[in-house]
């Protein structure tokens, strides 16, 4: 039977032999999970909400492409995607790839970890019927790719609810938005 100790060993291992030193330095560097990307909150009906989002917005064969991250998987789920990779895998893992996250809307990040994409981020579609490839390039590696990044307002998530940015305030020592009700 492994020990805790044996199986970290053999994770260390399986991440030093299929995931570049590039990417192997973005995770262990960078808070991953759920609660790795930290998002502006807004105090609204008695309970939180996001405020922001990270958004990135690119050009790809003459149309934008503009997207949300939602997360990045943690060290756990990178393992459990390589072992899918390495004993069931998808159409895109056959094109040397594996799930490293996922946006807002649908998509998933992909990393390429062999052959002529290794580092590279790139895009797996996960809405069949838009008309965009299934999937698609987005930089050369995961540093490019936050440098295509920036923090958002949600402003669909503002406009349903009839508020506007100059309602938004903070009150000292708080880490969330409040809205100022507008006086006639």
């Amino acid at each position: 039977m492994l020990t805790e100790k044996d199986e970290y060993g053999l994770s260390q291992k399986l991440l030093t032999k299929h995931i570049s030193p590039l990417y192997q330095h973005f995770i262990s560097n960078y808070k991953l999970g759920l609660k790795g990307i930290q998002k502006q909150k807004l105090f609204y009906d008695n309970h939180l909400m996001s405020l922001t989002s990270i958004g990135f917005f690119i050009t790809i064969a003459d149309k934008l492409y503009e997207n949300s991250v939602y997360y990045f998987f943690s060290e756990e789920e990178i393992l459990e995607e390589l072992y899918k990779y390495l004993n069931n895998p998808l159409d895109y893992h056959l094109e040397g790839f594996i799930l490293i996250g996922r946006f807002d809307i649908a998509d998933s990040i992909l990393l390429g970890i062999e052959g002529e994409h290794v580092n590279e981020i790139w895009s797996l579609n996960g809405d069949l019927g838009h008309e965009r490839p299934e999937i698609q390039m987005i930089s050369e590696d995961i540093f490019s790719f936050f440098r295509l990044c920036k923090e958002v307002i949600i402003e669909m998530s503002l406009k349903m609810r009839d508020i506007n940015t100059s309602q938004l305030y903070r009150n000292w020592g708080e880490d969330f938005w409040r809205v100022r009700e507008e006086r006639d």
